[in-house]
């Protein structure tokens, strides 16, 4: 059984230099700053209740090890500062 070459395309032609046409980048539409204005006026807020949920879940999971960490410590430096 033999296998076959894919045929492929020979007819590439380079790109001459005077065919490129340079441009500013304020001619670029539409820019980040147009695009990021957009979404923050149309669909930031609609999301804003949920997710300002959901960060104080994740502030409050985080901040319960930290504290129960130290009171561990002020406990540890407690018995470490009681005589035998």
């Amino acid at each position: 059984m033999s296998r076959r070459s894919p045929k492929t395309d020979f007819d590439y032609q380079a790109a001459a230099l005077d065919d490129i046409r340079g441009r500013r980048v304020e001619d670029c539409k539409p820019s980040f700053h147009a695009l990021s204005r957009d979404y923050f006026t149309r669909e930031a807020h609609q999301h804003f209740a949920s997710e300002a949920v959901v960060f104080c879940l994740l502030m409050m999971t985080a901040a319960l090890p930290l504290l129960d960490g130290a009171s561990a410590v002020i406990q540890l430096i407690n018995l470490a500062g009681k005589p035998f």
